[in-house]
């Protein structure tokens, strides 16, 4: 049985959620791992499921060990 690799590797993406402006949260970085191939698909993880009207992406840097 051959072992495949792991194309994936960890990005780390940095992001603030809109709706926060005028709460206790306004301005705050929020941080999540996501596993992927490349920065844009980790992009596409974050934005699957909302839109760009609801999180603001700071940055998107891959995780190093």
């Amino acid at each position: 049985m051959m072992i495949q690799e792991n194309p994936q590797i960890p990005f780390e993406v940095l992001f603030q959620f809109i709706n926060m402006v005028g709460t206790d949260n306004e301005g705050e970085t929020y941080s999540e791992i996501f596993w992927a191939e490349s920065a844009d698909d980790a992009r596409a993880s974050v934005m699957a499921g909302t839109t760009s009207s609801h999180i603001h992406i700071v940055e998107i840097k891959e995780k190093k060990s």
